[in-house]
């Protein structure tokens, strides 16, 4: 069995960074371990998938600019809506 990396894994990253369930180093810590642990990617979206797993690995701040994070969506075939909801 391979360890393929798809595309939903790394949407799925990305919204949870997004979310406030990971931060940006921990973003970072994933995406350079993906080459290692899954080092197949989904045929399909190979370049986006490599051209993001790169980019999050290379970051070195605690926080990614969300136009960074929409370029990364769209190229694996998702689009971002903000939505701005009043918390108190």
């Amino acid at each position: 069995m391979t360890n393929l990396l798809t595309r939903r894994d790394v949407a799925s990253r990305l919204t949870a960074y997004l979310s406030g369930d990971t931060d940006g180093p921990g973003l970072a810590r994933w995406a350079a371990a993906r080459p290692i642990e899954n080092p197949e990617y989904e045929e399909a979206y190979f370049d986006a998938i490599n051209d993001a797993v790169f980019d999050l690995s290379m970051a070195d701040k605690d926080t990614l600019p969300i136009k960074d994070v929409a370029r990364h969506l769209k190229g694996l075939g998702y689009s971002v809506r903000v939505e701005l909801r009043e918390t108190g």
